[in-house]
């Protein structure tokens, strides 16, 4: 988007889910906490996202239809 000069905007955003640890769903929390645990025990390979995790976060997935 181009402004024309001389003339400003505000742009405002919100990311993320929660704003505290103890506010998000219980599945979220679960899930980071394995894959932290995942990762801290496979630090030396090459991991993929554990199934597990990827199930826990499957009803908090964005999907986009015809991008």
């Amino acid at each position: 988007m181009r402004l024309p000069a001389g003339v400003t905007a505000l742009v405002a955003y919100r990311a993320g889910l929660a704003a505290r640890w103890n506010a998000l769903p219980a599945g979220l929390a679960h899930g980071v906490t394995l894959l932290a645990v995942h990762w801290w025990e496979n630090r030396q390979a090459d991991a993929a996202l554990p199934t597990a995790v990827a199930a826990l976060w499957r009803p908090f997935r964005r999907l986009g239809i015809g991008r």
